[in-house]
């Protein structure tokens, strides 16, 4: 059984995904491969997984905290 690789992808990033798909596409060994779409925090600041963000939890185990992009 093959795994599954996730390919995270920004919705508007259409080339890249088609390179992405031809990349995958053109393996000798056929791979399993799903997209998942990522989410642009600067378009997109008040998404609701970003409610998950634990600010003072990321600054006590990493030593700062995330900006929108990393989100």
């Amino acid at each position: 059984m093959n795994p599954t690789v996730f390919i995270i992808n920004l919705e508007k990033s259409i080339e890249r995904k088609e390179f992405m798909i031809q990349q995958f596409e053109s393996l000798e060994k056929k791979v399993n491969y799903q997209f998942f779409p990522a989410i642009y925090g600067k378009e997109n600041p008040n998404h609701p997984l970003f409610t998950k963000y634990n600010r003072q939890k990321r600054i006590e185990r990493k030593g700062n905290e995330m900006n929108l992009s990393q989100l």
